[in-house]
């Protein structure tokens, strides 16, 4: 077991390449069967799952690239390929993606129900929070800076783009 997760450790940004291609492809393979917008529609509901797939799929060719760079092409000052991380140091670094995924996923099931308004910026203020080094939080920043980017993104999703998004409690 203690070799798995040593190999996992290492292999880290390998296997996150390999994870965001196959997501991105299956989104997308999926995205194409939405039903295309009627003539005079720009964006259609078919956009942007389409547009986030594609995203995914260059995000883990260029993952992928990076593995290759760091474990083949660098090259250190003595001239030997530099060894990877501890095992440890990795386990921390893959614990801010992880709760990312489970603050994401809890955000998606709860959307419906709560609303966009409400929930993100909360969901906003929780990730930048875990992304953000334990020593250079700024909570009343975070705050404001998640209910700004909300607003901003409610007004370009429904007065821009046209694009209904849940209401949830306030509805």
């Amino acid at each position: 077991m203690k070799s798995k997760l040593l190999l996992l450790a290492k292999e880290t940004d390998f296997l996150t390449g390999i994870v965001l291609m196959i997501v991105g492809g299956t989104v997308y393979l999926e995205a194409i069967q939405i039903a295309h917008p009627p003539v005079g529609v720009l964006v259609g509901t078919d956009f942007f799952p389409k547009a986030a797939s594609l995203v995914m799929l260059l995000l883990g060719v260029l993952q992928l690239s990076l593995f290759f760079f760091n474990k083949y092409l660098r090259k250190s000052k003595n001239g030997s390929v530099p060894q990877g991380k501890k095992a440890s140091e990795t386990a921390i670094s893959i614990r801010g993606p992880l709760l990312s995924c489970l603050l994401l996923c809890v955000y998606m099931f709860l959307l419906e129900a709560i609303g966009f308004l409400v929930l993100t910026p909360l969901y906003l203020v929780l990730q930048i929070l875990i992304l953000s080094p334990p020593g250079r939080r700024r909570y009343i920043l975070f705050g404001v800076i998640a209910v700004i980017i909300s607003v901003i993104l409610y007004v370009i999703f429904v007065y821009g783009l046209f694009v209904l998004l849940p209401s949830g409690i306030l509805g």
